[in-house]
């Protein structure tokens, strides 16, 4: 009979996601945010923190309890940053998706007043010079990526990787006017291609 201990077989340790815990702070009602500080459009669910700016994904919307994800209150790569107070923030969601969106959008209708649509006094312009060779006005797509360029170049809340509301609004803009010619030509092109294949075979044909 052999004295030697037995050995146990070890198992290997299951890996589990710590939970965060949440802050200590009173929880922040989604309600109580501005409708341009909150963003919950599918693949966004983001809101600005209160306490420092910044554009913060939400972490657990379909949780007990979700948080505002931990976050610093300057940009990265800044030195001497340092944790907002705001993170791990629990929240409460007391407004649907579809409320959001409807109240958004009246506040994007309700911002152009009648005022703004007519101007009240008539002002004389000078008459334009006249163009020089090769001068056009500029297509709607340009000054579309123009105003969204200038837009982030005044936005404090845009950043490299995220947009607000304005600033997605002004991007999905100009993409759809630059997409738009090159969807064009691609449909004239279709239209015109079978005679342009019955050209090329009339040419290749040997004639007898």
């Amino acid at each position: 009979m052999s004295n030697s201990p037995t050995t146990a077989r070890t198992r290997p340790k299951r890996s589990r996601t710590r939970a965060r815990t949440p802050s200590a702070r009173p929880a922040l009602a989604l309600s109580a945010l501005p409708l341009l500080h909150l963003d919950l459009r599918p693949g966004a669910l983001c809101l600005v923190c209160p306490d420092c700016g910044t554009w913060c994904a939400i972490l657990g919307i379909q949780r007990r309890t979700p948080l505002v994800t931990p976050h610093d209150t300057q940009k990265a790569g800044t030195p001497n940053r340092r944790r907002c107070l705001g993170s791990n923030r629990a929240l409460v969601i007391d407004i649907t998706v579809a409320e959001w969106a409807r109240r958004y959008q009246q506040a994007l209708e309700g911002a152009v007043t009648p005022a703004a649509r007519h101007a009240t006094t008539l002002i004389k312009r000078a008459a334009p010079a006249p163009r020089g060779p090769g001068q056009t006005d500029l297509a709607p797509a340009e000054v579309a990526r123009r105003a969204h360029r200038d837009h982030l170049a005044r936005c404090t809340t845009c950043t490299s990787t995220s947009r607000c509301p304005a600033g997605t609004r002004l991007e999905q803009e100009a993409l759809r006017l630059l997409a738009a010619p090159a969807d064009r030509r691609a449909t004239e092109w279709g239209r015109v291609l079978p005679a342009v294949r019955r050209a090329n075979n009339a040419r290749t044909t040997p004639t007898r």
